[in-house]
C-alpha cells in the first residue's frame, strides 16, 4: 500500500478536532504527553494473532489525538475494535463526526 492509498480521517467531538486516524499500522500519540514506559515494557497487546509487530506499534491505526477531553472515551472504542472500519463505525454510533482529511 502506497502512502497515497493510506484512509485518513479528523474525528470532532462536538465541534472540537479531537483525532487525527490513518488506515496502517503506526503508533498511538496522546494529547496529554504521558510519561515514558518502563524500560522493557512492549505497550499494549494488539487484537489476537498481531504479535509479530515491533513493540509499541498498533496493528491497524496510526493516531495522534488532540483533545484530551475526549482521549479516553477515543481509546475505548479503540480498544473495543477489530480494525479500522469497526473503529470507524463505532466513532460515528458514539456520536463522534468522522470526516476525510487532507
Amino acid at each position: 500500500m502506497s502512502d497515497g492509498d493510506v484512509r485518513q480521517f479528523a474525528v470532532y467531538a462536538e465541534g472540537r478536532l479531537a483525532l487525527v486516524i490513518r488506515d496502517n499500522p503506526g503508533t498511538l500519540r496522546s494529547s496529554a504527553g504521558p510519561a515514558p514506559a518502563p524500560a522493557g515494557d512492549p505497550g499494549p497487546p494488539g487484537p489476537p494473532g498481531t504479535t509479530n509487530l515491533p513493540p509499541g506499534v498498533h496493528p491497524f491505526i496510526d493516531a495522534q489525538a488532540h483533545d484530551p477531553v475526549s482521549e479516553g472515551r477515543l481509546r475505548e472504542l479503540l480498544d473495543a475494535s477489530s480494525d479500522f472500519d469497526d473503529y470507524l463505525a463505532r466513532l460515528v454510533e458514539a456520536g463522534f463526526e468522522v470526516a476525510p482529511y487532507p
